[in-house]
């Protein structure tokens, strides 16, 4: 039965530098609120060092124009805007939008959700942070710490759309926590009603990234009837906690299962999602194509969440710089490998924090161009010393240019060290921070949030996780077969990857139960690694979500102390679910989704 009431929430933003007119778009569609979301680890790192230069910087900018430009039909269409383009300085962004609405003759109420900026808080602080992954308490003596914010959940956002807020301005909220608000506000919902606060987490999640949920990163293009610039998505979240996942009106993409499939995969580790209001078990989701365009997401089931808040910590981690040289044609190994001995002659690389070399060797046999010649030698170095990461290092690279290999040339000048921040997850108690929500300019509507009353332990977790993994689905039997096809692992799976602090996750997925018994048979751990023997050399966890025919992979610490010090070429991780569906593996020839696919 289909549940009677609903709320339509649309997602214009899905990180900060999405397309300009997300905004405008949507307000065009059928929709009751509309989220932006403009918030990951490298975007705080980036607010923060704006705010160390400018202490009126510390938001998402763009922001602001996108409000000022829709403020008559947000008003006319009665729709109201939350986002965490807040950033690092939540207040300072909702005060200013209340001075744009007031001077553009809008007397809209604009509230603030803050108290996750750790640095700001009375008493404890940082002091009692511990580790995300293993728990343990995290020293933070001899570190600068350039930010710590924990992560808020939704029942803020709800509290300022009860005060009546047209505007909710928050700073670090999970990113499916601005869907989520609206959801609990509409229906009414407790902070025990797991169910529906799971259902909803989904959907927000869903819709957090904008377009990725309509077709946008998609593996199999060929789907895409319509080429058109892709949609924003929409979900109508119901009471029980489902909802039905569409895009903006007139728009290019598609939403499918496969669309969503990918998208519920992105960014996540273990069937087990935490949130700060609710864990939902994504080994429950039921998916299910019920119009053109039209997902229905149902049956999630929720569990209470932890005692703790995830934060998003950054210190500093000193001066890093890069440089690519260039290797045309043959013996691409011996002339890096020249390089790299000459270097260690010209500079003591003991000095750096760290020094690092990645040879790709792009060069194709019997190249018919010499653009195709041509193979990319990155070096890589970090170290306090801002000089000597800097034109020291670079200077020394292109001073061998006339004495070393040859055809040396590197892509770029030599140039100066930036700084960076090393990524740090970790955890706080809820109880050493304090969540707040108020109106602008209004006295007495300041309030603050509490807590659930009842939370779940790590070991009931684990113990819940170690159950789902070994009940297996009933999905058939794939039939007996000697005769296989060399084909790529693509051809029949399609991925969705990205970053979780410095370990990747990349979610593969197929479209019917006997490819899935095929892929979860043949793509083990051990499999893994020996086909991706880049990967190798990290750890490899590997979940199964046999509800969504999809496994996941977490390779830990690929992406070295998170994006904003990876010096690897896709330092997100982006496109290593692409890679894994290039590699040629033996497909049993007898499964449809490979007949279609080659």
């Amino acid at each position: 039965m289909t549940p009677s009431e609903s709320v339509r929430v649309g997602n214009f933003s899905g990180f900060y530098g999405d397309r300009a007119d997300g905004l405008s778009a949507l307000l065009h569609s059928d929709v009751d609120y509309v989220t932006g979301d403009f918030l990951a680890e490298l975007t705080m790192s980036i607010l923060n060092k704006s705010r160390r230069k400018d202490d009126r910087q510390g938001y998402a900018r763009t922001f602001v124009g996108q409000l000022r430009e829709n403020l008559s039909t947000i008003v006319e269409r009665e729709v109201k805007v939350i986002t965490n383009a807040g950033g690092v300085a939540p207040r300072l962004l909702a005060e200013l939008l209340d001075i744009h609405c007031r001077e553009a003759g809008y007397l809209l109420k604009v509230a603030v959700v803050d108290g996750d900026d750790l640095l700001k808080c009375e008493g404890s602080g940082v002091k009692l942070l511990r580790h995300l992954h293993d728990h343990r308490p995290i020293d933070l003596s001899g570190e600068e710490v350039t930010a710590a914010n924990c992560y808020f959940g939704a029942f803020g956002i709800a509290k300022a759309l009860e005060l009546g807020a047209d505007v909710v301005i928050t700073g670090r909220v999970t990113d499916a926590a601005l869907a989520m608000g609206p959801a609990i506000y509409f229906h009414g919902w407790v902070q025990s009603d797991f169910d529906q606060l799971a259902g909803a987490l989904v959907a927000g999640h869903i819709i957090e990234c904008g377009s990725q949920a309509c077709g946008g990163n998609y593996s199999f293009i060929d789907e895409i009837e319509d080429p058109g610039l892709f949609g924003l998505p929409i979900a109508e979240i119901f009471d029980d906690g489902s909802s039905v996942i569409t895009k903006s009106a007139n728009s290019g993409g598609v939403v499918s299962i496969g669309t969503i499939k990918s998208q519920l995969l992105y960014e996540i580790s273990s069937p087990l999602y935490l949130n700060p209001d609710v864990i939902a078990d994504f080994s429950t989701i039921k998916l299910s194509q019920i119009a053109k365009n039209e997902v229905r997401v149902s049956e999630t089931r929720g569990l209470a969440p932890t005692d703790d808040l995830k934060v998003s910590l950054l210190v500093d981690g000193g001066y890093r710089n890069s440089m690519t040289a260039v290797i045309t044609g043959l013996d691409p190994k011996k002339k890096a490998d020249l390089l790299i001995e000459h270097l260690k002659l010209k500079l003591d690389i003991g000095q750096f924090d760290s020094f690092e070399t990645e040879l790709t060797k792009a060069a194709k046999d019997d190249p018919p161009s010499n653009e195709e010649a041509n193979s990319y030698l990155k070096v890589s170095v970090a170290s306090s010393n801002e000089e000597l990461a800097g034109r020291r290092f670079s200077n020394a690279i292109v001073e061998l240019a006339l004495s070393n290999y040859a055809g040396f040339h590197s892509t770029t000048p030599p140039g100066s060290a930036s700084r960076f921040d090393r990524y740090i997850p970790a955890l706080i108690e809820r109880s050493s921070v304090v969540e707040m929500v108020s109106l602008v300019g209004v006295e007495d509507s300041q309030f603050t949030i509490e807590g659930p009353s009842n939370y779940s332990s790590y070991d009931e977790l684990a113990v819940r996780l170690a159950a789902i993994q070994n009940d297996r689905a009933n999905l058939g039997s794939l039939s007996e077969t000697t005769t296989v096809t060399m084909a790529p692992l693509g051809a029949i799976v399609g991925a969705r990857s990205g970053d979780k602090g410095g370990d990747c996750n990349i979610g593969i997925f197929v479209n019917d139960s006997p490819s899935y018994e095929w892929l979860e048979g043949f793509l083990t751990e051990e499999k893994f690694k020996s086909l991706f023997p880049d990967f190798a050399k990290f750890k490899v966890l590997r979940y199964r979500f046999d509800n969504l025919l999809a496994l996941n992979f977490i390779v830990e610490g690929l992406l070295g102390d998170g994006v904003s010090s990876s010096t690897r070429n896709d330092p997100q991780g982006k496109g290593a679910g692409e890679y894994v569906r290039s590699r040629i593996v033996p497909i049993p020839t007898t499964l449809n989704s490979l007949k279609r696919n080659i």
